[in-house]
């Protein structure tokens, strides 16, 4: 991040946390934390930021990944989401799925991520079209870096 960031004269500024905490006391006090608070902050202040576009399948980084319990899990299932992004699961017309793992996320709400001016999302492969037209459904992105397959299937899943 911080050569990508070097390279097009932004500057980095990488979060110095866990994504995600095991309970919800710990990433309250996290949060709390002068260092993690002002980089928090800083957040409102950012004019671009990149996201990627996260799977949402069982075998999927944030399901199989630790962050979630089985009662949690089954939770997400039932809700089915489409994509995960910044932590944060949404359905498939990009609607933020309220939920258990919300609350021991340290990072950017899907709110204050759409108030950014310049939102760049990044997502290739054909297997993520389903979760990346969500993303745009929900206006999270300004602007994207995917793949040709990828683009050619999101024009032909849209009316």
């Amino acid at each position: 991040a911080n050569l990508l960031a070097e390279r097009l004269g932004a500057r980095c500024s990488p979060l110095h946390a866990p994504a995600v905490c095991a309970k919800p006391e710990t990433a309250r006090a996290l949060r709390l934390e002068p260092v993690i608070a002002s980089q928090l902050a800083s957040l409102s202040m950012c004019d671009t930021v990149m996201v990627a576009v996260g799977e949402t399948h069982r075998e999927s980084h944030i399901r199989r990944g630790g962050y979630m319990t089985a009662e949690e899990d089954a939770y997400y299932d039932r809700k089915s989401p489409a994509a995960a992004i910044a932590g944060r699961f949404i359905n498939n017309e990009g609607a933020h799925i309220p939920g258990p793992i919300d609350e021991r996320i340290i990072g950017i709400s899907l709110a204050d991520l759409r108030a950014i001016r310049q939102r760049v999302v990044v997502s290739v492969g054909a297997e993520r079209r389903n979760g990346l037209r969500a993303t745009l459904r929900g206006k999270f992105a300004t602007h994207l870096v995917t793949d040709l397959d990828c683009a050619l299937q999101l024009v032909e899943l849209e009316p």
